[in-house]
């Protein structure tokens, strides 16, 4: 793995511990797919479907709502679009990593823990 990506246990193991204030969970899928499943105590800014075009300017206007001393750890469907956004971000002065396998990992995750 490389220090762009975080794991998808790394991610559930850090929201429910005490180092929870240091990580930023950011779902960047659109509204709907975020109301259907996601990652608690996420934020979601659905740009999804401007980063499958490698459109940034959507999450540009989002920046200054977004922590600038946690990491980030951004999220989508399968880690592809994340990984643009992530790159994005660390471009622009973020600690940012793209969640390896998306919610696809975080859904089978969630269903091994039930």
């Amino acid at each position: 793995m490389s220090n762009t990506e975080i794991e998808v246990a790394e991610v559930a193991r850090r929201i429910g511990a005490d180092d929870a204030a240091d990580l930023f969970v950011l779902d960047v899928r659109t509204e709907r797919d975020y109301a259907q499943r996601r990652i608690p105590d996420s934020t979601n800014v659905p740009v999804y479907e401007d980063l499958l075009q490698y459109e940034y300017s959507t999450l540009e206007t989002h920046l200054d709502e977004l922590p600038e001393n946690e990491e980030i750890a951004v999220v989508c469907k399968a880690g592809v679009t994340s990984a643009r956004a992530a790159e994005f971000l660390r471009a622009n002065g973020f600690e940012a990593k793209s969640v390896r396998n998306g919610m696809r990992a975080w859904q089978r995750l969630d269903h091994e823990l039930q």
